[in-house]
């Protein structure tokens, strides 16, 4: 919008107009966020009993219970958020034609400031003792001659925490500023002009998709299963089994999308027709900074059983001749974390600044152009037809651009995975003939699996200029200073880690198997059998895209028409560009 602040014709004095209209748009500040918290979950004792006690002979008895526990923790977050900012200030666009006298004119700085941050989908989930105290005892005691009997007790109990979050971001921002776009002319006088800086900023953060499993307890499990006091040509069969399962399921996906469009101008000012000094005319600072924070897909899983006790015992103790007796107490605890992590992230960063740009004058009006241009800010400090000396400096230009993209981040520990684990089997005062078998089995496992993928690009467009600037036809010296640029761009890239660790590992293991005491004839056999497994898979994979385009200006000057002396200084160009890409790192100590 172009306003037409003073407008004189053929008048006499002197005009000094101070445009300090300091266009500070507020820094605008976006803020969206929420979490999920599940209070901590606490399982009590569980047992189940199954006997066969003083049958009788000749019968046939089956004793059978069965204890099912099931605890599933589900979360599931999904969030798709857009923000379109648009900001533009403005406090040049001023005319001043047909004075007479002295005219100076001094615009104010334009400041545009925005500010979002998103912070969503985030899960606490908190277990202790996750399989309570289990007791399981089976047996048959006092079973007479003749009989049949059958004792068994199972429990199962699973837990299971489900963590899924889906996160959509999508951030532009559009600043524009201007102080420039003056016009004096027609003057008979000394003119002076001062246009004020522009300084852009814009900050968008996104934090989320985080899940944090905390499971804590010094519960156990113990199982017995026996045959006591077996009469003869009994048949005795007691079976005690628990199974444990813990599973905690994380599963994000984040596509985060940034785009910054910034364009500062303090140039395109055109002085022409001027009867006295032009001096001194200068241009503000342009300053242009913007920054695109993403970190995302967070997983810590923590187990801790330390002081949990894990023990099974068969036995067959005073078993009559002629008497088979099986006994078997078997345990199955499993723990198996899975994190799965897909992130796409899009930088997009554009600045223009002009403290610069002049134009040719001659049958028409002709803009100098400036990489193609972009038809934004590149006006003209064009100076011409000046009755006396002429000083003139342009600004300086300062343009940053930071991406930092940090997430897929995967943190299991495991401190004491079970205080201590034991088993035993024991064939005790068995007599002749008789058949006994005592087994005890304890498969414990731990699967940890992590899958991390991530496409990640960058990208750094800068375009500033200070120079191209026009003066002409000056009955006088004439100095010139274009300012200098600096731009500087970073792009930090962080992702695809897991770290997987057992303090403790599964903590003291006992196993023990005996005949004690066993009569001629007798068939015993005994066995006792732990296994242990644990494993570790990591597969990361990265996709990444760094561009930059930088072009910068401070030359390209021209100065025709001179009678007088002329002095010419060019700004420097300081340009730099940093990547630093860190990942794709697993680490597993048990």
């Amino acid at each position: 919008m172009r306003t037409h602040l003073i407008k004189q014709t053929h008048t006499k004095g002197g005009v000094l107009m101070k445009s300090k209209k300091t266009f500070a748009l507020s820094f605008f500040s976006l803020l969206t966020s929420a979490s999920l918290a599940v209070p901590g979950l606490t399982f009590a004792q569980t047992s189940a009993t199954a006997s066969n006690t003083n049958t009788q002979s000749g019968s046939y008895n089956v004793s059978t219970t069965t204890i099912n526990t099931s605890t599933n923790v589900n979360n599931t977050n999904t969030a798709s958020v857009t923000n379109l900012i648009s900001q533009n200030a403005n406090t040049g666009d001023n005319y001043v034609a047909s004075v007479n006298g002295d005219v100076t004119v001094m615009t104010g700085g334009a400041s545009l400031g925005a500010t979002v941050v998103t912070d969503l989908n985030k899960n606490t989930t908190a277990i202790s003792d996750p399989t309570g105290s289990i007791s399981v005892a089976t047996g048959n005691t006092n079973t007479q001659s003749d009989s049949t009997n059958f004792a068994t007790g199972t429990v199962n109990s699973n837990t299971t925490a489900n963590n899924s979050n889906s996160l959509s971001v999508a951030n532009e921002v559009n600043q524009t500023a201007n102080t420039g776009d003056n016009t004096i002319k027609d003057v008979t006088g000394n003119v002076g002009l001062s246009t004020g800086d522009a300084a852009l900023s814009a900050a968008a953060t996104t934090t989320g998709n985080q899940n944090k499993t905390i499971v804590t307890g010094a519960g156990g499990v113990g199982l017995s299963a026996s045959n006591t006091n077996t009469q003869s040509d009994s048949y005795n069969d007691a079976v005690a089994t628990a199974n444990t399962n813990l599973t905690v399921n994380n599963s994000n996906d984040a596509s985060v999308s940034n785009n910054f469009y910034q364009k500062a101008n303090t140039g395109h000012n055109y002085i022409k027709e001027v009867n006295g000094n032009v001096m001194p005319a200068s241009t503000g600072d342009v300053d242009l900074r913007a920054a695109a924070g993403t970190a995302v897909n967070y997983n810590t899983t923590m187990v801790g059983y330390s002081g949990g006790s894990f023990g099974a015992a068969a036995s067959n103790q005073n078993t009559q001749s002629d008497s088979t007796n099986f006994v078997t107490a078997e345990l199955n605890a499993n723990g198996t974390v899975n994190n799965n992590n897909f992130l796409g992230a899009s930088n997009y960063f554009s600045s223009y600044g002009n403290t610069g740009n002049g134009y040719h004058f001659g049958g028409g009006l002709e803009m100098l152009g400036f990489g193609g241009g972009n038809g934004y800010g590149y006006g003209f400090n064009g100076i011409r037809d000046i009755n006396g000396n002429v000083g003139l400096s342009t600004g300086n230009v300062t343009s940053a651009g930071i991406a930092k993209v940090l997430g897929n981040v995967n943190e299991t520990m495991m401190s004491g995975l079970g205080g201590s684990f034991g088993a035993s089997s024991l064939n005790h005062n068995t007599q002749s003939d008789s058949y006994n078998q005592a087994d005890t089995l304890l498969n414990m496992s731990l699967l940890v699996n992590n899958s991390n993928s991530a496409g990640v690009s960058n990208y750094f467009e800068n375009c500033d200029n200070t120079g191209r600037m026009l003066l002409k036809e000056v009955n006088g010296n004439a100095n010139l200073f274009t300012g200098m640029i600096r731009t500087g761009n970073e792009a930090l890239t962080d992702l695809n880690r897991n770290t997987t660790m057992g303090d403790l590992g599964f903590g003291a293991i006992t196993a023990g198997a005996s005949n004690h005491n066993t009569q001629s004839d007798s068939m015993n056999y005994v066995s006792a059998l732990l296994n242990l497994f644990t494993n570790a898979n990591n597969s990361n994979d990265l996709g990444l895209s760094n561009l930059l385009s930088s072009n910068g200006n401070t030359g390209d000057n021209s100065a025709r028409d001179i009678n007088g002396m002329f002095m010419h200084h060019s700004g420097m160009l300081l340009d730099g560009f940093m990547v630093n890409t860190m990942g794709n790192t697993s680490y597993t100590n048990f």
